[in-house]
């Protein structure tokens, strides 16, 4: 009797928690049918005119969950000027690719916003005490986030015949490779990776989601971008792949510091938007920095 009753309300906990399990893994599977067809388009099929403001506007929505993040952690920030930076980056990214002789590419853009932003922030905060974790951590989400993401312009439109692809190689190598960590890590999963980081990632769901990466990767080289090879295609996306829970743990590790469990519950059983895209944040400036390199060895 005495075992029974003792049965019965660890049973009772874990039922109520393996439905939450349940009903959560529902709502990822869901939400990513219904974004699954824009987010293609947009990513590799996109015009200019409609590439460019979705890809300002998810910046600008990702500063905004950073934004609060910090504020949650006890950090002021200086969220205009912040924003401004994430229009300016991914627009300086095009003016840089179409040559327009303008003066201002990606580098001029950027040292000037570097430059001028401590002086105007020093308008926006009277508290002289609060001004230097505000300037960090404002600077330091523009950079992360605005800059890391504005590489998905020059990605899709340094080359208009194969950017497309590339940009949805990239995503498929991240996303396919997080989908298997995150399988591969929940029924296999012995080892913690970074307990104090991320206490549910475990070494087996990273070494799933490399495999995952690479087998996407695989099946680009011979469906997709048939112009390169094999083993080229493999390189990149072990690259893309590391460089992608780089920056999942990175987004891990902010979100721990400000105390709170997703950036937002803007997207169902995800989370926010920046927990989606956290893996892109340094992924897509490790790709184009990648194909900067084949082109200087001649591969």
């Amino acid at each position: 009797m005495t075992t029974g009753e003792s049965s019965l309300p660890r049973a009772a906990e874990k039922a109520p928690d393996s439905f939450a399990r349940r009903s959560n893994l529902h709502q990822r599977i869901l939400t990513a049918i219904l974004l699954l067809i824009p987010t293609v388009y947009l990513a590799g099929f996109a015009p200019l005119w409609l590439f460019l403001p979705a890809l300002v506007l998810t910046i600008e929505l990702c500063l905004y969950e950073y934004f609060r993040m910090v504020e949650h952690a006890g950090l002021g920030t200086f969220p205009v000027l912040g924003y401004l930076g994430g229009l300016v980056l991914p627009v300086a990214q095009i003016l840089e690719v179409n040559d327009m002789g303008l003066g201002f590419g990606l580098v001029p853009v950027l040292v000037g916003f570097v430059t001028v932003f401590p002086l105007l922030a020093l308008g926006g905060r009277q508290d002289v005490k609060a001004y230097l974790p505000a300037v960090a951590a404002t600077l330091f989400g523009v950079i992360f986030i605005g800059l890391g993401l504005s590489w998905l312009a020059r990605l899709r439109f340094d080359d208009p015949e194969s950017g497309g692809m590339l940009v949805l190689f990239l995503f498929a190598v991240v996303w396919v490779g997080d989908v298997a960590a995150y399988f591969v890590g929940r029924g296999l999963g012995r080892v913690r990776f970074a307990p104090a980081i991320s206490p549910k990632k475990t070494v087996e769901g990273a070494v799933g989601g490399l495999a995952g990466s690479l087998g996407v990767g695989a099946l680009f080289a011979v469906f997709i971008l048939e112009s390169r090879s094999m083993a080229g295609v493999l390189i990149l996306a072990a690259v893309v792949a590391v460089a992608g829970q780089v920056g999942d743990l990175a987004e891990s590790a902010l979100k721990r510091s400000a105390g709170v469990k997703d950036s937002s519950t803007i997207l169902p059983g995800h989370g926010g938007l920046l927990d989606r895209l956290d893996s892109l944040l340094t992924a897509a400036p490790v790709l184009w920095l990648a194909g900067v390199v084949e082109r200087l060895a001649g591969w």
